[in-house]
């Protein structure tokens, strides 16, 4: 618990720097005996830099600077352009697959193929499925989210920006006590 003159040190330290507004002045030794302020400004309890794993295009940024967000908020969302490339050619896979067993069942109906062939036709339209699924997973794993409760500090991108691996969307800090 801060004694008075602790509490006094405080104050005056707190009002210097807001009478003078330089940075400078939180150097003070009573500043530095409170372990709170840094040049001026309050240190965050952790602080965390956002990016994005592949080359990718910022889709939404529902945020703005200085604003409030809690766990799970969606911070950013960004449409990577090799998961959308692969999306696309596994779903046209998979629709080529259906394709080819509808017009199999059609030609076995005339027993011009045997149900094997069918069979086979089968089990590519699930390979396809399941490719085009995962496909899919990799695609919706775009919204980056609020790990903790805290403060946008600053956004390094903007909607439409073409972001590199690893570009840093922004950073969030725990001002909690």
């Amino acid at each position: 618990m801060m004694s008075m003159t602790s509490l006094k040190r405080a104050a005056l330290v707190f009002a210097v720097i807001g009478c003078f507004g330089g940075a400078a002045y939180a150097q003070d030794a009573y500043a530095q005996d409170l372990g709170e302020i840094d040049h001026g400004y309050t240190k965050p309890m952790r602080e965390s830099e956002h990016s994005f794993d592949q080359i990718g295009i910022v889709k939404d940024v529902p945020v703005e600077v200085g604003q409030t967000v809690k766990k799970g908020d969606l911070m950013f969302e960004v449409v990577p352009v090799l998961y959308k490339a692969k999306w696309d050619a596994e779903s046209a896979e998979a629709r080529l697959a259906q394709l080819e067993l509808t017009y199999t069942k059609n030609l076995a109906k005339s027993t011009v193929v045997s149900p094997q062939q069918v069979a086979l036709y089968e089990a590519k339209l699930a390979k396809a499925q399941a490719k085009l699924k995962l496909a899919e997973a990799e695609y919706n794993f775009t919204k980056i989210k609020a790990p903790f409760d805290g403060i946008i500090d600053r956004l390094y991108q903007q909607h439409g920006s073409l972001v590199q691996e690893n570009d840093i969307l922004t950073t969030l800090s725990d001002n909690s006590v």
